[in-house]
C-alpha cells in the first residue's frame, strides 16, 4: 500500500529501484575493467599519500563505472520507478522503490547507485579504510548487463552528484540499502546451504555477507561526512514534521530490518559455540565469526556517527524527558549484541554475561 503524502528529501536525485525479491547476482563478468578499477581503489584508498592512492584510483573507477552504466542503458528503456508507489515513508523520503523488476533493470540501478556514490567520494572527507571497504562492496554488487544499442541519456546516466550535503545523505543511503539487501541475500544462501549440510558453501556465503556488512558500515560513514551544524540545520529537519509526515529513524529502514532478520534466522540454526562449530567445520566457524565481528563493529561505528552528528541529543523518536539519548540507546544495543555473540566468537567481550 502506498504511503500517501510523503515527500522526497532530494528530488534532483533520481529514484532507485531495488527488487522486491532478489536472487544473488554474480560479481562482474562482462565488465572486467570496472572490477579492476574498484579493486585498485580498494587497495590504494588507504595509502598515506592521498595523491598516490585515492586521487589516482578514484577518477578511473568513476570513468569505468559510468561506461558500464551507459552500456547497460543501451539495450532499451529501464524502469525508473516513477510509476511504482512507495510502500514506506522512509522509502519516499530517500527516493527508493521496491518492486518486481527484471534482472537487467536491477543491475542498471545497482550500477547507478555505485556510480553516484563513487562520484561523491571526490567531494567527501571519508577515511581511506572506509573507502576501501565501500569499494569492495561495490565490486561485489555490480553485475554486467552486456547490452548494446543506441544510447539515450536519461536521469540514470545524466545526474551527477556535486557535493551537496543533503544529496550526499540520499545517494549514500541508496548504497547502504543496496549493501543491506546483498548481505541478507548471502545470509539466506548460507542458511539454505546449511540445510543441505554443504558447510563449505555456507562458509563462503557468510564470508561474502561479512564483506557487505563492512561495506554498509563504510557507506554509513560516507553518509555522515557532514558537519554537525549542517546535519542539525539542514538534514535532520527533513526527517520530521512538517517536512516529513512522521519522524523517520533508522529502525524504519526495511532493507536493514531484513538483514537483521536474516542474521537472527542464521543464529537460530547455527548457534553452536565457536569451539564446537570449529570441530565440525573450521571454515564455517571462522566465517560466522567474521560476520558477527563485522556486525558488532557496525553498531560500534553507529555509536560514533551518532555522537559526531548529534552528541547528547535524543533521537527523533525519543521522548524529550526520557532517560536515554541516541548515543546511550545505541550503546545498549551494542552491549546486547556483544553478549549474544560472546560464545560464538573467539574474542568476545569478557565483561558481558547477560543479554538484557
Amino acid at each position: 500500500m502506498a504511503v500517501g503524502s510523503s515527500v522526497r528529501a532530494a528530488p534532483r536525485v533520481p529514484l532507485v529501484v531495488l527488487p522486491a525479491t532478489t536472487e544473488v547476482l554474480e560479481p562482474i563478468s562482462g565488465a572486467a575493467t570496472v572490477a579492476v578499477a574498484l579493486d585498485r581503489l580498494s587497495r590504494l584508498a588507504a595509502e598515506p599519500d592521498r595523491r598516490i592512492g585515492l586521487d589516482a584510483a578514484l577518477p578511473i573507477a568513476v570513468r569505468e563505472c559510468r561506461r558500464l552504466l551507459v552500456a547497460q542503458t543501451c539495450a532499451g528503456p529501464v524502469d525508473n520507478g516513477e510509476r511504482m508507489p512507495a510502500d514506506f515513508h522512509v522509502h519516499e523520503y530517500f527516493g527508493v522503490r521496491r518492486g518486481k523488476v527484471s534482472a537487467r533493470d536491477a543491475a542498471v540501478h545497482a550500477t547507478a547507485i555505485v556510480y553516484r556514490a563513487l562520484v561523491d567520494l571526490g567531494f567527501a572527507t571519508v577515511d581511506g579504510n572506509d573507502i576501501a571497504a565501500e569499494a569492495t562492496g561495490m565490486r561485489l554488487a555490480l553485475t554486467s548487463a552486456g547490452a548494446k544499442g543506441k544510447h539515450e541519456n536519461g536521469p540514470l546516466v545524466d545526474y551527477r552528484p556535486d557535493g551537496d550535503g543533503l544529496e550526499r545523505w540520499i545517494v549514500t543511503h541508496h548504497l547502504y540499502f543496496l549493501f543491506n539487501v546483498r548481505a541478507a541475500d548471502h545470509i539466506r544462501l548460507a542458511i539454505g546451504a546449511l540445510g543441505e549440510r554443504r558447510w563449505q558453501a555456507a562458509a563462503e556465503s557468510l564470508r561474502v555477507a561479512a564483506e557487505y556488512v563492512r561495506a554498509l558500515t563504510a557507506a554509513m560513514a560516507h553518509s555522515a561526512a557532514l558537519s554537525r551544524d549542517y546535519y542539525r540545520d539542514v538534514v535532520r529537519p527533513t526527517m520530521s514534521p512538517p517536512a516529513a509526515p512522521t519522524e523517520l529513524t533508522g529502525r524504519m529502514q526495511p532493507e536493514h530490518r531484513a538483514y537483521r532478520r536474516g542474521l537472527g534466522a542464521l543464529l537460530d540454526v547455527l548457534d553452536q559455540p565457536y569451539d564446537e562449530l570449529h570441530a565440525r567445520s573450521p571454515a564455517l566457524a571462522t566465517a560466522r565469526e567474521e560476520l558477527l565481528d563485522a556486525d558488532l563493529l557496525d553498531i560500534e561505528r553507529h555509536v560514533c556517527v551518532a555522537d559526531a552528528l548529534v552528541r547528547a541529543d535524543r533521537s527523533l523518536v525519543q521522548q524529550e524527558r526520557g532517560s536515554e539519548n541516541a548515543v546511550a540507546t545505541l550503546r545498549q544495543m551494542r552491549h546486547q549484541r556483544a553478549a549474544r555473540y560472546r560464545p560464538l566468537v573467539r574474542y568476545g567481550d569478557p565483561l558481558l554475561s547477560y543479554a538484557d
